[in-house]
């Protein structure tokens, strides 16, 4: 049977890798009963360089950065996780952490077992690991301190609370999870508006149909993409326009109303400008090429 070797640290766990630790701990004997409970829960702080590996984790892990940044390595995946994230760590993975040497972190963990925790985990957050940026982060910080002092009292009706807590903490994570995934699909749907195939709409209209101000619009969409509305615009509109001037026999002349220029004019401009031919060089170059 092969061994299993897990909770190896370097350098050693102690206090003087240690800014401030904070943990509670569960002490109770039969938690089986329960379908989900804080094994562990703890709150660090260190500004020192510091590694931390474990091997086929029995726990299901949370972990919330409050402040810095760490590196978290699960398998083959390497995570950043910064100020405001959270990581979940399904059980049963390899994984390993380190900080930036120089930086200070101050994150919190909990570790979850119980009979349904699997389940409860996969079906929140899937069964791989996943990276979340918190929409509330202050609240997720807030619960986790409640779990650690409820599992510190020593006290089996604070730490059943703290399951209750843990439940909590979990469904909060999991509605940045659901959000971020709404948001994601504003985007997506507003890339699909300005393609060139698609009604010639205005700005304003793009966001009376998302359901959101032209103002939250445009800075979203810049913020997700780097461009402008005008500008993913203009680029879907040439990349298309590239796109038929070497794979169709339509004229110049009837890709620009294909791809709802004002006219051929306006489109060679917009041409020559990205990509500094013509749109009638670019196709007999292209061609003479092949």
């Amino acid at each position: 049977m092969k061994k299993i070797k897990k909770n190896i640290q370097y350098p050693a766990f102690n206090q003087l890798n240690v800014d401030l630790i904070q943990r509670g701990r569960w002490h109770f004997d039969s938690p089986i009963s329960f379908p989900l409970y804080p094994h562990l829960a703890s709150e660090v702080v260190r500004s020192n360089h510091y590694k931390y590996r474990e091997e086929f984790s029995l726990s299901a892990l949370v972990v919330i950065v409050v402040s810095g940044k760490l590196i978290y390595k699960v398998g083959e995946q390497d995570f950043l996780v910064t100020q405001g994230q959270s990581l979940i760590i399904p059980r049963h993975n390899n994984y390993s952490f380190e900080n930036i040497a120089g930086h200070k972190y101050r994150k919190l963990i909990v570790k979850l077992k119980g009979k349904l925790a699997d389940q409860i985990v996969g079906n929140l957050f899937g069964d791989f690991p996943v990276k979340i940026s918190l929409n509330d982060p202050e609240r997720c910080v807030e619960i986790t301190r409640r779990i650690i002092s409820l599992l510190s009292s020593n006290n089996e009706t604070d730490a059943i609370s703290g399951a209750g807590e843990t439940l909590e903490l979990l469904y909060s994570i999991a509605q940045s999870k659901k959000e971020k995934s709404k948001v994601d699909s504003i985007w997506k749907r507003a890339k699909e508006y300005l393609s060139p195939d698609q009604e010639n709409l205005s700005i304003k209209q793009i966001a009376a149909k998302l359901g959101v101000s032209r103002s939250t619009l445009e800075k979203q969409f810049k913020k997700h993409y780097d461009l402008t509305l005008h500008e993913y615009r203009i680029q879907s509109r040439l990349e298309q326009a590239k796109n038929l001037l070497v794979n169709s026999k339509l004229s110049i002349k009837e890709i620009a109303a294909l791809l709802q220029y004002s006219s051929p004019f306006h489109l060679s401009i917009e041409f020559k400008k990205r990509y500094g031919l013509s749109p009638y060089k670019w196709r007999t170059g292209t061609n003479k090429k092949a």
